[in-house]
């Protein structure tokens, strides 16, 4: 717990410290301004994912998860501007795979990352 907690500040710190990192992507210059950079990190061990970005854009960004059939299990819009830092419990869920994203449509930015559960 100790050890997720101490990574989730060390992460949000990096994501502070970084500025912008799509500089130089293919992105618009109005989707660089949008986010800082998405971090999704998962704890198998004890079937937890850390999800960490800075919205800086004045339209939502949408966070969800999602089993290998592509069924939303969570989905949760996030509007206030600001360091999102949220650690999900997937306790619950069954063994398998499952997808986490972070979405802003109006500037076209995705960011997924594929999780396991207790495998």
């Amino acid at each position: 717990m100790k050890t997720l907690r101490s990574f989730s500040i060390l992460l949000t710190a990096i994501i502070i410290g970084t500025g912008t990192a799509y500089a130089g992507s293919s992105l618009s210059e109005e989707a660089e301004v949008a986010v800082s950079k998405v971090g999704i990190v998962s704890n198998s061990a004890q079937d937890r994912v850390v999800v960490v970005f800075e919205n800086n854009a004045e339209s939502p960004f949408t966070v969800a998860i999602q089993d290998a059939e592509g069924n939303t299990l969570h989905s949760e819009t996030v509007s206030q501007p600001g360091v999102f830092n949220k650690r999900y419990d997937l306790g619950e869920l069954e063994n398998g795979e499952y997808t986490v994203t972070v979405a802003n449509k109006s500037f076209g930015i995705e960011s997924s990352e594929k999780v396991y559960k207790n495998q």
